[in-house]
């Protein structure tokens, strides 16, 4: 099996799609904003006021819940839960002997720049599976198949803003088969919460290194971890 790219026009995941997308972030957004802004005022107030401290604490209590809570959701308020409907109908193909995962794929440089490589930092979305062979990428525009033993190395970061810097890590890999592009990023795009996000990222960062090791062997330039 061959390496192999093949990328056609957007049928799912468009312009309308990636305002949806943003549009869904504004509401969680504003109430994670204005929840750590009441928190933040309310307990300062309690210690700083002597009248109705108790009034004070418990607002301030139940705005760092909504906080915490909006915290541990986040995953859903930038729209996971729309893109696993987006990527729903993008599997065309199963390999066996490999599970499947929901993700976000970037290209650098960027397939898409501009305003909408602004306003979305994927390119694609689609399910992800790495075999021992190869590593399938299949999305609404972007098909990859990528052979282990062409991935130059791999490093592990940040989520950065999409996460609140809490979710999952973006994956790089390093390849030159991929004509113009020097390197690819992969970002789970399946989770419901923090936590299950961190768990999925750790999960493709294992399946990876475990295969790509079983190909080249213990090779120096394959790096799991943040550079």
């Amino acid at each position: 099996m061959n390496s192999s790219v093949q990328i056609g026009d957007p049928k799912r995941f468009r312009w309308r799609e990636i305002l949806v997308i943003n549009a869904i972030n504004i509401v969680p957004g504003f109430v994670l904003g204005a929840s750590g802004a009441a928190a933040s005022l309310c307990l300062a107030g309690a210690f700083l006021a002597k009248e109705y401290q108790f009034l004070l604490l418990a607002i301030g209590a139940a705005a760092v819940v909504v906080f915490g809570l909006g915290l541990f959701l986040w995953p859903v308020a930038v729209g996971n839960l729309y893109v696993r409907r987006i990527a729903k109908g993008s599997l065309d193909r199963r390999l066996p002997g490999s599970p499947s995962y929901i993700c976000q794929i970037s290209f650098l440089p960027r397939l898409h720049g501009g305003f909408r490589g602004f306003m979305e930092d994927a390119d694609d979305v689609g399910h992800l599976q790495i075999t021992d062979e190869v590593l399938s990428f299949t999305g609404d525009h972007v098909c990859l198949l990528l052979r282990l033993d062409c991935i130059q190395g791999f490093t592990s970061h940040n989520v950065g803003w999409r996460g609140m810097w809490l979710a999952g890590k973006r994956i790089r890999i390093t390849t030159s088969v991929v004509d113009g592009v020097n390197s690819l990023e992969l970002c789970e795009r399946q989770s419901g919460t923090v936590v299950s996000s961190q768990r999925i990222s750790a999960e493709i960062i294992q399946e990876l290194r475990r295969r790509i090791q079983r190909v080249g062997g213990a090779d120096p330039r394959i790096s799991g971890g943040t550079p």
